[in-house]
C-alpha cells in the first residue's frame, strides 16, 4: 500500500464520517440549495433589485451585488429549512439511520469526486510528476481507479477534455 493510498483512505473515512453526521437528506438538500441558490440569484436578482430599491434607500453600484446575495441566501434558507423538516420527518418513521447510512455513502462517492478532480489538477499543475511518482501511480491500488471518475463523468456531458497520457498509468 503506497503512501497515496493512506491519503486516500483517510480523505474518504473523512467524508464518510461527515456524510453520516449530515444524512443523506441534509447532505443533498445542501448540494441542491447551493445549486439551484447560484442559479436562481442569477436570474432573479433583477426582480430583487426592484423589490430592495421600493423598500431601501440602497446606491445602485452595490444594489446589483446585494440583490444576488439577498436572493441566494434567500432560497438557500428556504430549502435548508425544507430539508431539516422533511429529515425530522424521516426520523419520525423511523428510517434516520437509513438517511444517515445513505449519506456516508454520499460522503465517499463525493471523496472520489474530488480525489479524481484534484488528481486531474495535479497531473496538469505537474508534469514533471513530482507530487505523485508514476512508481506511486503503479503501484497504488485506488489510484487507477479514482483518477477514470472525473474523465468519465465529462465524457457523459459530451465535454472533450485533453487527459495528459501521464494522468492514467
Amino acid at each position: 500500500m503506497q503512501l497515496i493510498d493512506i491519503i486516500i483512505l483517510i480523505f474518504a473515512g473523512l467524508m464518510m464520517i461527515l456524510g453520516f453526521r449530515k444524512g443523506l437528506i441534509i447532505s443533498l438538500v445542501s448540494f441542491v440549495a447551493l445549486i439551484l441558490g447560484i442559479y436562481l440569484a442569477i436570474y432573479f436578482s433583477n426582480f430583487a433589485s426592484g423589490l430592495l430599491s421600493s423598500a431601501f434607500d440602497i446606491s445602485s453600484t452595490y444594489l446589483p451585488l446585494i440583490s444576488f446575495i439577498v436572493t441566494f441566501l434567500a432560497v438557500l434558507i428556504g430549502l435548508l429549512l425544507l430539508g431539516k423538516l422533511i429529515q425530522k420527518l424521516v426520523d419520525v418513521v423511523g428510517m434516520g439511520f437509513l438517511n444517515h447510512l445513505a449519506g456516508a455513502v454520499l460522503g465517499l462517492a463525493k471523496s472520489i469526486l474530488i480525489l479524481s478532480v484534484l488528481f486531474f489538477v495535479i497531473t496538469i499543475a505537474d508534469p514533471n510528476e513530482k507530487l505523485i511518482k508514476p512508481e506511486a501511480k503503479k503501484e497504488s491500488i485506488f489510484y487507477k481507479h479514482i483518477v477514470s471518475v472525473f474523465p468519465t463523468i465529462l465524457s457523459w456531458t459530451g465535454t472533450e477534455l485533453k487527459v495528459p497520457s501521464r494522468y492514467i498509468h
